[in-house]
């Protein structure tokens, strides 16, 4: 059944060589990347096609920069990712303190300081002797959650 209107990926993909690539400035590579994520959201049936990124970005360049912290990236997909990791003011303060290197959550215990609330909360346990995860079968506990599902990988037994 053929929609009308649609095309292959293959009448729509714009491949570059190697070194052909290597002569387009950052703002023609930038739009390429552009055009073929929209191509790619009109064609019917993509099929098992290779990933048109690893066709255009096999250089490593990045050229989706990020207008806040100025991160860049290979897909703007990856850019549009990234924007969400901090979309409210908060995330946005403590997502710019891993550029700046700010730590200001200071443990108590011990001389770690951490970038937001949430790091040093779970650091905390650490000097802790609380132990909330059980395994129902051998009875022995564990700090994290992640310490039992290692025991028990698929079954992540506990209490």
């Amino acid at each position: 059944m053929k929609i009308k209107g649609a095309v292959s990926f293959q009448e729509v993909v714009v491949c570059f060589s190697k070194e052909k690539w290597a002569l387009l400035d950052s703002t023609q590579k930038s739009l390429h990347g552009e055009v073929m994520q929209e191509n790619s959201t009109h064609v019917a049936s993509l099929g098992n096609r290779p990933r048109f990124a690893l066709q255009i970005v096999g250089t490593g360049e990045k050229p989706f920069p990020c207008a806040t912290c100025g991160k860049r990236f290979r897909l703007n997909n990856d850019l549009t990712l990234h924007k969400r990791s901090y979309s409210s003011s908060g995330s946005l303060m403590s997502h710019n303190r891993i550029h700046t290197g700010e730590k200001p959550y200071a443990c108590t215990e011990c001389s770690k300081s951490f970038c937001d609330r949430s790091a040093l909360r779970s650091h905390k346990k650490v000097h802790s002797e609380e132990k909330p995860y059980q395994c129902t079968e051998s009875k022995k506990s564990f700090q994290w959650k992640s310490q039992l599902r290692s025991k028990y990988p698929r079954l992540g037994k506990f209490v």
